[in-house]
């Protein structure tokens, strides 16, 4: 239960992300750094839509809110989409409503090594910004820690600009994020975007400072609350709606 809403938890744990290797090494694309999300993320897409459908069933609501963390966000994009003949269709593939993203890697830069394979730049190409017209997208993002690389090691400053640098290109100095994910890259073009001053990226933040802890979680979800449908609202306060926590293997 989250703010007096019922909360789930797509199952997935940090050794599942061992998969991601596995099954791309088989692809060529992938070590093209031209893969599909379905080439080597495909059974955490897989886990979501049934994770979805098992919600929707097992408290008949309409619709869920669907929250990603981190690489969750453009996964998230991504479980969305319907397709047709090989093409994604403006009709969304699972019930959501609203799909809030916090601290999610949205955009690689032009001069950087696209981790994912292939994968982000294809959500961007063929799903670009807010793709389905009746889901509300919201995207939140941190502003900790500003990236220096000639700060000292082991500092946060150094860790961030080595992350930036990696989503970005370049040494990541002077970008501003959440110690992981630079702001520029956290939001879609279209979305409802929510800056957290001084929020981080990790449910090891010190003082539990992350989007998921109790200073920063009204932030994102009391507008996450005003985008669900006007029949709905007045359901909330006897009624908990479910809301689809999926995040990243990280718990609120």
């Amino acid at each position: 239960m989250v703010a007096g809403l019922d909360a789930f938890v797509v199952p997935v744990q940090r050794r599942d992300w061992f998969r991601v290797f596995l099954k791309g090494a088989r692809s060529r694309d992938f070590w093209a750094g031209s893969a599909a999300p379905d080439v080597a993320f495909d059974w955490y897409l897989d886990q979501v839509r049934t994770t979805v459908a098992q919600v929707v069933e097992s408290t008949g609501a309409d619709e869920v809110v669907l929250v990603a963390h981190s690489a969750g966000g453009w996964l998230g994009r991504c479980a969305l989409a319907r397709q047709e003949d090989g093409r994604p269709t403006k009709e969304k593939a699972l019930p959501v409503s609203t799909l809030v993203t916090l601290g999610c890697p949205h955009v690689v830069g032009a001069g950087a090594d696209d981790q994912t394979r292939g994968a982000v730049r294809w959500v961007n190409e063929v799903l670009p910004g807010c793709f389905h017209e009746d889901v509300s997208y919201i995207t939140v993002a941190g502003t900790a820690v500003t990236g220096d690389s000639s700060a000292a090691r082991e500092t946060l400053e150094r860790y961030a600009a080595g992350s930036y640098g990696m989503l970005l290109g370049g040494d990541g100095d002077k970008v501003v994020g959440d110690g992981v994910v630079p702001l520029d890259v956290a939001h879609i073009e279209g979305s409802m975007r929510i800056d957290l001053e001084s929020c981080f990226h990790s449910i090891n933040a010190p003082q539990n400072d992350w989007y998921g802890g109790e200073k920063y979680i009204d932030a994102w979800l009391e507008p996450t609350l005003k985008t669900v449908k006007p029949r709905w609202m007045r359901s909330f306060a006897s009624i908990p709606r479910p809301l689809l926590a999926f995040l990243d293997s990280q718990k609120l």
